[in-house]
């Protein structure tokens, strides 16, 4: 999941490393129950899901691999500050710039339910 992953340039010196390479990345966005709608109410558009990930690089060269998808979904229970100040960091590395006093209106109970779902692929090549 190394960010540095990133470009054909990074694909081929990876291919180059070891005879099998395993790749774990995510197969698409994860979603949140809290932060969908703040992505929603502040005009943030997601940027299309990488189309020039590693997989792709592997098809476009006509390399095999085998591929397996992990699904996961998970709940966490987390306090109203947990939540304003997690919201805040997702918000920021977005760019959006907010305070913790532009997000109370959003979170009403002291304890709130955050259900996340997640699918993360497997490649080995």
């Amino acid at each position: 999941m190394s960010p540095a992953l990133n470009d054909d340039e990074a694909y081929k010196a990876f291919l180059n490393l070891a005879p099998l390479r395993i790749y774990l990345g995510w197969e698409e966005y994860r979603q949140s129950d809290i932060l969908a709608p703040l992505f929603k109410e502040f005009g943030k558009k997601r940027q299309p899901f990488n189309d020039l990930d590693i997989e792709n690089f592997l098809n476009r060269h006509s390399l095999s691999f085998e591929k397996a998808v992990f699904e996961e979904v998970r709940t966490k229970q987390k306090s109203k500050k947990e939540a304003i100040e997690n919201a805040l960091w997702h918000l920021n590395m977005a760019g959006i710039y907010l305070n913790s006093y532009e997000l109370e209106g959003f979170f009403k109970d002291e304890l709130i339910l955050e259900t996340v779902s997640s699918k993360i692929k497997l490649l080995i090549f």
